[in-house]
């Protein structure tokens, strides 16, 4: 193994140590690392703007339909509302309900 796999591989390890700490420490709320840092993300980027879906996807590297799978597990567990835009149906704002808000703020 030469010494940029081993960096790789190091980096690999202690990446999923961390996932499995903030799961562990966020379970206690009800909710999964991911959703833990979607209601972090959505809080703090709607204070100055709407957020979409497309921004989650950005900013975390994750394929639309694991966000979507995310996002309709939340909105199911009444974490979070999608609510269409009306210049166009396909975009989906992402609201906080006030539970999310309650959650969001007890994880951090």
């Amino acid at each position: 193994m030469d010494k940029e796999e081993l960096i790789g591989r190091k980096v690999n390890i202690f990446t999923n140590r961390i996932n499995r700490k903030i799961n562990k420490e966020v379970a206690k709320y009800g909710i999964t690392g991911i959703q833990s840092m979607v209601l972090g993300f959505v809080y703090h980027k709607s204070q100055n703007r709407d957020v979409f879906q497309k921004d989650i996807e950005e900013v975390f590297d994750i394929r639309r339909s694991s966000v979507t799978s995310v996002l309709q597990l939340m909105e199911k567990n009444g974490y979070v509302e999608r609510v269409s835009v009306s210049e166009d149906a396909r975009l989906k704002k992402i609201i906080l309900t006030k539970k999310g808000l309650e959650i969001q703020k007890k994880s951090t």
